[in-house]
């Protein structure tokens, strides 16, 4: 490696290094260049950004999946509950406090956390839940109030989701609430 001393005329003396063949900036030595690295790292980080990035609209295709049947098929079974009014209770308070679960059952499946098989098990526990209150209009307040109570215990309900005044007053455990799935 060669000194080279820069012409008084241009000020204070300097020295540099010279990088011809044989210095240091010699780039015959094998290994990667600069620029083919930059090219390589940038490729292979939008390989694993497209890669990822495929399998997230898979997942929420899925997720999306669940929620439209949870909206579709499992928060309406509670809305047939309308079409009867238990004695002692005016028919729009009735009808509110229906409207009011079928509301909470869009809030529960709408998270989209239930998998498949819970989805269709709560959806037939709540048909013969309803069938039940059917038969016997008088008790219908009460397998409504337990449906609220099983809802929060498998999730806690947001704070806005009010349990209607007609119903009984929670479980003690319920009121707890909240085990995500």
């Amino acid at each position: 490696m060669m000194r080279r001393h820069w012409p008084r005329a241009m000020g204070k003396p300097r020295s540099r290094l010279d990088v011809r063949p044989g210095g240091i900036g010699n780039t015959t030595r094998p290994g990667v260049p600069g620029r083919l690295f930059v090219v390589g790292s940038v490729g292979g980080a939008l390989l694993i950004w497209g890669t990822l990035y495929v399998i997230f609209i898979d997942w929420r295709q899925e997720i999306r999946g669940r929620i439209d049947y949870g909206k579709s098929k499992v928060a309406p079974v509670v809305g047939s509950l309308s079409a009867i009014t238990p004695p002692g209770i005016p028919e729009q308070e009735w009808e509110d406090a229906v409207r009011r679960s079928e509301a909470m059952l869009d809030e529960v499946v709408g998270t989209g956390r239930l998998d498949p098989q819970r989805m269709e098990s709560l959806r037939s526990d709540l048909t013969s839940r309803v069938a039940e209150a059917r038969r016997s209009p008088r008790v219908a307040p009460t397998i409504l109030g337990r449906i609220w109570d099983d809802m929060a215990r498998l999730k806690r309900l947001r704070d806005e989701t009010e349990r209607p005044t007609v119903l009984p007053a929670p479980d003690r455990s319920a009121r707890l609430g909240g085990e995500d799935p």
